[in-house]
């Protein structure tokens, strides 16, 4: 997955290079300063006066303080309207189309509420948020609860045992993605109820849910890879497992449970590695894999929360210039993801070396990622395996690592549900909205949630079915009235670029509230809807 690093130096370079082009761009100072500072009086207290703030496709921004949409795909309303320098272009009434628009910002999140079947709901809402935070939340506005769309199995409604979560990566319109998940649930068949939930300060926009139901024999197990889905045995414990430090973490990757290995950061450097070390005994002469369960720790979502409270005000600002310029950044994107992977090697015996197998990324910390890497062929006839992998300290919370036998490939049932419960309610329009991908979602707001009831056909008894969850949209953090204090364009800027001095600190600030990050974060989350 890509990781959250890609868009903000995405946004950073997409500033270069509208200020180095070759028809270069003179922003006159007195008129920028004009929109400043009207971006941040509404801002200083988003209680006193509602605004939406529009971005759109040519560079143009325009802030509305009334406003209402039309049945013919417009927004009409009273405000100016900025060309791409920030320039006055008009002001008073003022109409768009809805496909004009890039982004929008508003703290009117009521006007949001309501589900309807027009192409407006779509559009990306990033919304000013300034309600009293709870108390777990207030003590540290940058390890509140954040996630994207979580799922739950048949009545399961405890967040620290979440099945899954969607598309965690992708925090923008233009990265719109797919997110298949293991739910680590299996069914008999007949009747299944998925519960979809938005538990953060966030809007989320699903495109489309799919179930995948796949039959599995008796005491084997259904794994996803990168390759396909696979039969495979339960799996295999590591005889030793060993850190880099020398010490035994058998006990903590030993099963599938609420045991997680994991390190602490370096208190200077966020990216600083370590190795940790399994071995593997008594394996069967056939085709492996190496089974994973884990999850991120919080320092994605902390370095999130610090580029958008340097970015204040302005985030929707640097966002539309992302949105415009999608394909700018790689550059700077590679070094910095390279040193976020869960990098596995095998030994290889003959070579006397480690052997390169597979880079593994899963964004998200809250549910538990069950992934199968396909080992080499040549590892087939080994009766024992031996293998390393390198990881950033304090990025991971490893749950289980096992080798399992390949039985065969699988291919699963996709299912759409039958009945959508939105928000206690029964609810056609949200049932047909996510049954395709097209210009029609699910527009989900904090507290909001959705019971999706499925029929699975009918199998022989004896035979379950591995069920897995493929989530397709996007989500849009809310901006905190606490994160609009820190905004510094400089030291964002020194963020993109990796000033050494500025990654530094960044490492000392998480390190002051690594211990208790995960507390806050996870008692923080939205409960009912606001």
């Amino acid at each position: 997955m890509r990781s959250i690093f890609k868009i903000v130096f995405f946004l950073f370079v997409a500033i270069i290079v509208l200020q180095t082009c070759n028809t270069r761009i003179v922003v006159r100072d007195d008129f920028r300063k004009q929109y400043q500072d009207q971006n941040a009086i509404l801002h200083i207290d988003t209680t006193q006066t509602n605004f939406y703030k529009l971005h759109f496709k040519n560079g143009d921004a325009a802030i509305l303080t009334t406003w209402q949409s039309t049945e013919l795909d417009s927004i009409i309303g009273r405000g100016q309207l900025y060309d791409f320098k920030r320039n006055i272009i008009k002001t008073g009434f003022l109409s768009f189309h809805i496909d004009e628009i890039v982004i929008g910002e508003t703290n009117d999140y009521s006007m949001f509420k309501s589900l309807d079947k027009e192409r407006k709901t779509s559009l990306g809402i990033m919304i000013a948020f300034n309600l009293a935070l709870n108390v777990n939340c207030a003590l540290n506005p940058k390890s509140c609860f954040g996630s994207c769309p979580t799922f739950y199995v048949e009545g399961n409604d405890d967040l620290r045992k979440c099945n899954a979560e969607g598309f965690s990566h992708a925090i923008t319109p233009s990265l719109k993605s797919t997110d298949l998940d293991a739910l680590q649930y299996t069914s008999p068949g007949e009747h299944f109820e998925l519960t979809i939930k938005n538990e953060a300060l966030e809007t989320h926009v699903i495109d489309k849910i799919e179930l995948l139901a796949i039959p599995k024999s008796p005491h084997h197990q259904v794994l996803q890879s990168s390759e396909g889905f696979y039969e495979c045995t339960m799996g295999v414990s590591p005889s030793k497992a060993r850190s880099q430090s020398d010490d035994d973490i058998s006990t903590y990757v030993a099963a599938i449970d609420d045991k997680e290995y994991f390190s602490v950061t370096d208190s200077t450097d966020l990216f600083s590695q370590q190795e940790l070390v399994f071995e593997f005994n008594k394996l069967d002469q056939h085709k492996k894999g190496l089974l994973l369960n884990f999850r991120q720790s919080l320092i994605t979502t902390f370095l999130l929360y610090n580029t958008l409270s340097l970015l204040g005000d302005e985030s929707t600002d640097f966002i539309a210039l992302y949105e415009r310029n999608t394909k700018v950044g790689s550059a700077f994107f590679e070094p910095i993801l390279e040193k976020s992977f869960i990098k596995i090697h095998y030994w290889n015996i003959d070579k006397n070396r480690w052997q390169h197998v597979k880079d593994v990324y899963e964004i998200g910390p809250i549910a538990k990622n069950k992934i199968l890497v396909n080992l080499p062929d040549e590892l087939i006839s080994a009766r024992t395996i031996k293998i390393k992998m390198t990881i950033p300290k304090g990025h991971w919370r490893i749950d289980y690592v096992g080798i399992s036998t390949i039985i065969q490939e699988v291919n699963p049932v996709s299912l759409f549900p039958d009945e959508v419960i939105f928000n206690n309610q029964s609810n056609s329009s949200v049932k047909l909205s996510i049954g395709n991908i097209d210009k029609n979602n699910m527009i989900t707001l904090p507290g909001d949630h959705a019971i999706l009831k499925y029929d699975l056909p009918c199998i022989q008894d004896g035979i379950d079915y591995e069920l897995f969850v493929s989530a397709t949209g996007y989500y849009l953090e809310w901006m905190r009235k606490e994160w609009l204090e820190d905004k510094n364009i400089d030291s964002f800027k020194k963020m993109m670029a990796l000033d050494k001095s500025f990654w530094k600190e960044l490492a000392i600030q998480y390190k002051n509230q690594e211990a208790e990050s995960e507390a806050l974060f996870w008692n923080s989350s939205v409960q009912e809807a606001i």
